[in-house]
């Protein structure tokens, strides 16, 4: 592969990566027994949204709506910045923190909503709804 590659407009993948990115057709596993296995300091999430469930791994240092987002998941979200609730979710599971908090009161913090724009998984595992 390599850049001649690329910038001909063929890009191809060695064979050794080929194998880690085609299921293999025998492997017969139901979906409900692939299972998401994080590495250490990343944080499995079960994200519910419209009534769908889904698991994301959040990086160290991201927080929950980026790794949403990044990995496919279309959360709800507008500033960015802890003021609108946009991204409002429900923290179900799991511990969080959040690094800025100005559109929720300290009663909707203690019911266990949260601005997934700021908050960061402090625990291995958390279960949010945006439902």
């Amino acid at each position: 592969m390599g850049l001649f590659n690329f910038l001909k407009g063929k890009p191809k993948l060695p064979e050794t990566g080929k194998q880690h990115l085609s299921p293999k057709p025998d492997a017969g596993l139901p979906e409900s027994e692939i299972k998401v296995t994080p590495k250490t300091g990343e944080t499995l999430a079960t994200v519910i949204l419209n009534g769908k469930t889904g698991q994301i791994v959040v990086p160290e240092g991201n927080t929950i709506l980026n790794a949403c987002l990044d990995q496919g998941i279309d959360a709800p979200f507008m500033c960015e910045s802890g003021v609108c609730t946009t991204c409002r979710a429900t923290l179900l599971q799991g511990k969080v923190e959040m690094m800025a908090c100005y559109g929720l009161n300290d009663e909707e913090v203690k019911k266990g909503f949260i601005l997934t724009c700021q908050s960061l998984p402090k625990s291995a595992e958390i279960v949010i709804s945006f439902d």
